[in-house]
């Protein structure tokens, strides 16, 4: 059988898939929820750091490619080298800010989690169903447009210009983000082709929370957007490798959405409690 920690890695990579390289260069908030909180906040945006940013957009398929996309849908596999453990996987979004998650692992069964635009929840072999926490939501939420690549300045009050930095091999640009919440991260552009390569930020996960480094690599194009098909997630001493085999634009239908029986009943027992 396998072992706790190994069961909270594969409980933990479901959950961070959501904010992977994937997510955010294919892929906030439709709804301006932290519009207020933005707002309160000083904006600091570096000139250097908008325009590496802005190269980035154009590079992954433009703003107009961008905001043409309603929905994503992809499929690829998933794998934990040092546990030994591979499977499948399919995450669908879905603009104003719905998304799924559906991960099948032999030997640890099928691990689900979702957000319809207002309930998030999760589901897998060790803890049944369960709705997350406001925090686990935003972190979903954050990732359910498919248009987020585009959203830079309204999603951070600061953007810098952090130097050139040598990431995964890679000359890169450096760039601190700070959202609404104070929250900050990094993420990375390679100088030769401007492609976002990394991200690096502390993350909320069921777990506690987590510093977790994201690379991202082999951009291929899906309908007219370029997306890294191999993102690797760092955790500690443990990797998660995700493989994009597939992805669809606008095919995906909101009915992809609905939440389970097991979860509605969950949603209605709170409610009346």
């Amino acid at each position: 059988s396998m072992n706790t920690n190994n069961k909270r890695i594969i409980t933990a990579a479901a959950c961070l898939f959501a904010f992977s390289g994937v997510a955010s260069a294919a892929t906030t908030l439709a709804e301006p929820a932290t519009q207020t909180a933005a707002e309160a906040a000083p904006v600091a945006h570096d000139a250097k750091a908008l325009e590496i940013i802005d190269t980035y957009i154009e590079k992954i398929g433009g703003e107009e490619m961008i905001k043409s996309i309603v929905s994503t849908k992809m499929t690829g596999t998933l794998e934990v080298p040092m546990a030994g453990l591979s499977g499948s996987m399919t995450m669908m979004s879905k603009v104003p800010g719905m998304v799924s998650m559906v991960m099948d692992i032999p030997g640890f069964g099928k691990s689900e989690s979702g957000f319809d635009g207002t309930v998030g929840w999760s589901s897998d072999p060790m803890g049944g169903p369960r709705l997350m926490t406001d925090e686990e939501t935003k972190a979903l939420k954050e990732q359910a447009d498919p248009t987020i690549a585009m959203k830079y300045r309204e999603r951070y009050p600061t953007i810098e210009y952090a130097g050139e930095s040598n990431f995964e091999g890679k000359k890169a640009h450096k760039i601190r983000l700070v959202d609404a919440d104070g929250e900050e991260q990094y993420e990375f552009f390679d100088i030769a082709s401007s492609f976002m390569v990394g991200q690096e930020g502390v993350q909320s996960t069921p777990m506690g929370d987590i510093n977790m480094i994201t690379v991202m690599s082999d951009y291929k194009e899906f309908g007219g957007m370029q997306m890294p098909t191999k993102i690797t997630q760092k955790i500690g001493p443990q990797e998660v490798i995700i493989t994009i085999k597939t992805a669809e634009m606008n095919t995906v239908e909101d009915g992809a959405f609905e939440l389970p029986a097991a979860i509605q009943a969950l949603v209605k027992a709170q409610d009346d409690g």
